[in-house]
């Protein structure tokens, strides 16, 4: 059965596969930028650490969790759209934490100009001619 929406189409997989391989082609080299982006340079080393190490356990379950997944359904199906929805689910995560930053970046600055402004020094006009 191969994957849902093909039919069994060897045509309609390797277009999959093709879409496939250029969207990991373009997401790999963002990784780095979004870590970046949610932890900040002097964090990257161990960030890119622990991506590396959840990204190996994502790769070595991966494949018994699908095969058991196909034991208990006779189908793959269900093993494309757990796969699917775990991907999609990491992306929504991302995004709410890298939202979540812009806004407390936001609420700081406001504050801090509260702040500076409140303790500004009147400057009396003097003719200086």
């Amino acid at each position: 059965m191969g994957m849902p929406l093909s039919n069994g189409s060897y045509a309609v997989l390797a277009a999959v596969a093709a879409c496939f391989v250029f969207s990991i082609g373009v997401c790999m080299p963002m990784y780095a930028v979004t870590l970046k982006a949610c932890v900040g340079v002097e964090h990257l080393p161990n960030a890119i650490g622990w991506y590396l190490l959840f990204s190996g356990i994502g790769s070595m379950l991966g494949a018994p969790v699908a095969g058991r997944l196909y034991d208990l359904t006779s189908n793959y199906n269900v093993s494309f759209i757990m796969a699917s929805s775990s991907i999609i689910l990491a992306g929504c995560i991302v995004f709410v934490k890298l939202g979540c930053q812009k806004w407390e970046s936001k609420k700081n600055s406001e504050q801090e100009t509260n702040v500076s402004s409140s303790f500004r020094i009147p400057m009396r006009d003097r003719d200086y001619s």
